[in-house]
Order: C-alpha cells, then sequence, then structure tokens
C-alpha cells in the first residue's frame, strides 16, 4: 500500500493544536479495540502502561528532540486515528475553530494533499501558502513572518530548503511548528514510514532495517528515531553521498 504523512500528521496536530493533554480514558480511550488490533496486544499493553506526556505548544522540527516515550505515543495516536477515520468512518474534529499555515516553498503533491486532508479531516481549516504567496526571507524577516503568522493560525507546518528557517520559525512563533521537510530532516515522513512497518511486523522493537541509497533527509531522521525505537538500522551509501558527519555523531551517541 502507498504510504502517506497523513495519520502522523493528524496525530501530531491533535496533540500539539489541542490546547489539552491526551486522556486515555476520553474520547480516545473509546476506541481500545482497534488501537489493539492495529498495534498488537503486547505494544498496547506497554503503552498503557507508560507515562503519558503533554505535547500541547511543541515544535516537531525532528526525532531527536522526542522521547522514546513520546514518538510511541504519536505513533499510537497515528494508528488510533487510522482505526477510528479511515477504519471506522467516524467523525472526529478536535481542530474545530483550529487554522494551519501550510508553507510550501517545495512543490509536493503527497505532501499537500496528506497536510491539507489531515487538518481538514480533524475539523481544521488549512491555509496553503506557495511560494508565490510567502517568500520567507525576502519581503519581510523570517522573524516577522514567524510573528505575523502567529497572530492568525494555531500551528504552521513548512516545508523548506534551509533548516535553518525552521528553526527560525521556531525561535520566534508562538504557535508549534512543523517541519514538513527540509535539506536535514524529513520526520512527518519517516513516522509514516515507522507506522508501516508497525502495522506489517506488530513491533518495530528488534527489526533491522537496511537503507541502500543516497545519505538524504530521510535517512537523517531515520537515524534519528531508530535507535531510540530499538530498530537495528543498516545503511549503505555511495561514496560522496554520505549522510552528514554530524547527524551520524547524533545517532552514535543515542544508539
Amino acid at each position: 500500500s502507498k504510504v502517506t504523512c497523513t495519520p502522523p500528521v493528524m496525530a501530531f496536530l491533535r496533540l500539539a493544536a489541542r490546547g489539552k493533554q491526551l486522556v486515555l480514558g476520553g474520547s480516545l480511550g473509546q476506541s481500545v479495540v482497534p488501537a489493539v488490533q492495529v498495534l498488537g496486544q503486547k505494544t498496547w499493553e506497554r503503552h498503557m502502561s507508560s507515562e503519558h506526556v503533554s505535547m500541547v505548544g511543541r515544535n516537531f522540527l525532528t526525532l531527536k528532540d522526542f522521547s522514546p516515550t513520546e514518538i510511541q505515543q504519536l505513533l499510537w495516536t497515528a494508528a488510533d486515528l487510522k482505526a477510528r477515520i479511515k477504519g471506522g468512518g467516524e467523525l472526529y474534529t478536535p481542530l474545530v475553530g483550529k487554522s494551519a499555515a501550510l508553507i510550501f516553498q517545495k512543490r509536493s503533491t503527497r505532501t499537500r494533499l496528506s497536510t491539507e486532508t489531515g487538518v481538514g479531516l480533524l475539523g481544521g481549516q488549512p491555509c496553503f501558502l506557495s511560494p508565490a504567496d510567502i517568500h520567507l526571507g525576502v519581503n519581510e524577516t523570517i522573524k516577522d513572518s514567524a510573528k505575523v503568522l502567529s497572530g492568525f493560525v494555531d500551528v504552521i507546518l513548512a516545508r523548506v530548503f534551509g533548516h535553518e528557517d525552521l528553526e527560525s520559525l521556531a525561535a520566534h512563533g508562538s504557535v508549534p511548528i512543523v517541519n514538513g521537510l527540509s535539506e536535514l530532516y524529513h520526520p512527518l515522513q519517516i513516522l509514516a514510514d515507522m507506522q508501516t512497518l508497525q502495522d506489517h511486523f506488530g513491533s518495530l522493537r528488534g527489526l533491522t532495517v537496511a537503507w541502500v541509497g543516497d545519505g538524504n533527509n530521510i535517512i537523517h531522521s531515520f537515524m534519528m528515531g531508530a535507535p531510540k525505537l530499538g530498530i537495528n538500522l543498516k545503511i549503505a551509501t555511495p561514496k560522496g553521498y554520505e549522510t552528514y558527519p554530524n547527524v551520524k555523531k547524533d545517532a552514535d551517541e543515542l544508539a
């Protein structure tokens, strides 16, 4: 099956922009059966026994900033939303009255459709901003753009070239910033890949995954998440296309 970023996007937006903590005894707790079916009994039991953490107001720039429990919580929430909305046809709109700015310096059919669909399915209003609509750091500074956008929307997803643009948005904005892609990381894509692996294998811990290709933003994100979830990651890249040394250093420290 084709992998899109929709469930992970929905999961993070649901947790970051909702304005209150995830409570298992509340609405999400009503879908215990599909969550168990998706994740497997052992994974579900570990999830139920783990301590929940609030992600309200958090930025999502890289998996490096998230603990194993937090990543597992994102994956569980994505699986639960997928089971309830796509599998069960449930109308679940926790983002009613919320809006999301979607900044796309780089075009992408799948990412645009998945993010707009995800926000819409949760009841929010997506506001797409192409390079023709917004010029980060050109007509006005990124600092000013972050402040202006924060006054209109509840969350900003940005698909940019330089990762430093995301860091600047996060430093000066007052709403959560979500990395839709940068030259350094693509965390939403790797969360979607992890969710697919979890769907097929039932658990991520102990899996061995081989990456054969260039050292790009996707494998960089995998390197930040795999050690935290017990995944053995084997990487083979052509000479001259290796992963960034600073990312490798961080991954070695996590491992």
